[in-house]
């Protein structure tokens, strides 16, 4: 009771798959998926329709108006690149949507 059923898309199922072949934790499995379902809901769109555009709105949306951390939304982007690159097997932009300095734990990124 109180627990909502989650329905599973065919992306869903892969980027689980993706994750669980790479031994992922359940912990992280449960955040990128989460993420991921709240990057879609945010723009109303299925992630397979969304890209480095919406990637770089959406990181200004979590810091500027959400008011994440820099790590937290450090983790959103991680989430973002895994299902790109790992589950949509997409190019993803890094130059374009490089990690904060407080990503690297105070290093500048490269």
């Amino acid at each position: 009771m109180g627990h909502k059923e989650v329905p599973v898309t065919q992306l869903r199922k892969t980027m689980l798959e993706e994750l669980r072949r790479r031994n992922y934790s359940k912990t992280t499995t449960r955040s990128y998926l989460q993420i991921v379902r709240d990057f879609a809901k945010h723009f109303n769109r299925s992630p397979e329709q969304l890209g480095p555009a919406e990637i770089r709105t959406y990181q200004a949306y979590l810091l500027e108006q959400r008011k994440l951390e820099p790590r937290t939304v450090g983790l959103h982007t991680a989430a973002l690149r895994f299902l790109f690159v790992k589950t949509l097997k997409r190019p993803y932009p890094y130059e374009d949507l490089s990690r904060t300095r407080n990503d690297l734990g105070g290093c500048p990124s490269s």
